[in-house]
C-alpha cells in the first residue's frame, strides 16, 4: 500500500471544496450540477483508492461516453480542468457550432464540446502519434460524428518542427517544441 502523507490529503481536500464552489456556484456549461457533483467523487476517490493500493485503470465513463487513457491521474486531471473549471467552456450562438481543438490530447476536451454541443462539428488537432491513438480510440469508441482529427501540430507555417515530451508521463500534455521545457525530454 502506498501512503498518504497529511499535506497530500490536505491539498487534496482543498481542491475537492474548490470544486464543490465551480460546480455549485457557476452558472454556465454542464446542466446537471448534482450528477457532476457526484461523478468528481467517484473519480476523485477512484484515483485516491488506486494510488493506495498501486494498481491501475485505464477506463472511466463519465456522462455516457467511455474514456481511454494511459493513466488515471492524467485522465482525473483533465476531468477537474476541462469538466469541472471549464477551462473550455464557450457560449455558442447555435446548437451545431463548428470547433477547431488545437492539443486535443486523449480527446478529453472533445468530450466536453460533444456533451454540450451533440450536434458540433470538431476538427482535432494532435501531433504526439501515442496520445494521437489514445484520442482516436475515444472518438471512435464514443461514435463522434462530424469529427475530424489530424496527427500534426497546428501552427502559423507549414514545415516540420521538433517537438518534445515527457519520457515519463504518456499523453500528458506537457509536451513543448522547446527542448530547455521538458526535463529529459524526447524529441517527435
Amino acid at each position: 500500500l502506498k501512503s498518504y502523507n497529511k499535506r497530500d490529503m490536505l491539498n487534496h481536500l482543498y481542491l475537492l471544496l474548490r470544486d464543490i464552489n465551480n460546480i455549485f456556484l457557476k452558472n454556465r456549461g454542464i446542466r446537471d450540477r448534482s450528477r457532476l457533483f457526484w461523478t468528481h467523487l467517484r473519480i476523485k476517490a477512484t484515483q485516491a483508492a488506486l494510488r493506495i493500493f498501486g494498481v491501475t485503470k485505464q477506463r472511466e465513463h463519465i456522462f455516457g461516453m467511455e474514456i481511454h487513457f494511459p493513466e488515471y491521474g492524467g485522465f482525473a486531471h483533465l476531468w477537474r480542468e476541462i469538466f469541472i473549471m471549464e477551462g473550455y467552456y464557450f457560449k455558442a450562438g447555435t446548437e451545431a457550432p463548428h470547433i477547431i481543438d488545437v492539443g486535443s490530447n486523449i480527446g478529453m476536451s472533445i468530450c466536453f464540446f460533444k456533451y454540450l454541443y451533440s450536434e458540433s462539428s470538431i476538427v482535432g488537432f494532435e501531433p504526439d502519434p501515442e496520445t494521437f491513438k489514445w484520442l482516436t480510440r475515444n472518438v471512435k469508441v464514443n461514435g463522434f460524428k462530424n469529427v475530424t482529427l489530424h496527427n500534426v501540430a497546428a501552427g502559423l507555417t507549414n514545415g516540420t518542427v521538433r517537438f518534445y515530451k515527457s519520457p515519463t508521463e504518456a499523453a500528458s500534455g506537457m509536451n513543448s517544441t522547446k527542448s530547455n521545457m521538458i526535463h529529459g525530454g524526447e524529441p517527435v
